[in-house]
């Protein structure tokens, strides 16, 4: 994969929303071209502006464009015998050709998203503060009757009083419960043991 080499094509497509005249205006300052090139490679048709570059170079070359605003297209590269040999029917399958893994970059594809419109709230008024929105009935009030109770002291009192007392059972009767012997000292009473 190290040895893939590639041809950098530039048709004059720019990136959503940039500029026309600053991306010429950077795009020549990259170059280092006069106003009659510049027209070519903004011409919409694709032109070879590098041939047999590594990896490296390629992306390097496309962030570089797309720094200024314009859209690079790598392609695998061809000698110019293949090129020569090729037809106008093939011509077509050249423009849809697959970059190699790890290269281009996803902002080429992104979907121009537009933002929903804001819904009409020209009916809808703040009431001033204070007024009751709900119009439910309210809760009804229960009647608990606090005559009885009392607040001690604070830091006094404890949970003593809430302590539930537990009756001790009474230990059954297990006199008649014997512990049985040790199995090494235990007669067998297993018949294949004889």
């Amino acid at each position: 994969m190290a040895d893939t080499l590639f041809d950098l094509y530039f048709s004059g497509k720019t990136i959503e929303d940039a500029q026309p005249d600053q991306v010429r205006l950077k795009v020549g300052s990259i170059f280092g071209v006069d106003t009659q090139t510049l027209d070519l490679l903004f011409s919409g048709k694709p032109m070879r502006i590098k041939s047999g570059v590594d990896q490296d170079t390629a992306i390097r070359y496309r962030v570089a464009l797309r720094d200024a605003g314009a859209l690079l297209d790598i392609r695998p590269h061809k000698s110019d015998t293949a090129q020569v040999g090729s037809n106008s029917d093939n011509q077509a399958e050249e423009t849809l050709t697959l970059l190699p893994p790890n290269t281009g970059n996803l902002i080429d594809c992104a979907i121009a998203v537009t933002p929903a419109p804001l819904p009409d709230i020209e009916n809808i008024h703040l009431a001033p503060a204070g007024v009751v929105i709900d119009e439910s009935a309210p809760t009804p009030k229960r009647a608990i009757h606090t005559e009885g109770l009392t607040l001690a002291p604070p830091n006094s009192g404890s949970l003593e009083d809430c302590k539930q007392v537990v009756q001790a059972r009474p230990i059954p009767d297990i006199t008649h419960i014997q512990l049985a012997e040790d199995d090494a000292t235990a007669p067998s009473t297993n018949k294949n043991d004889h």
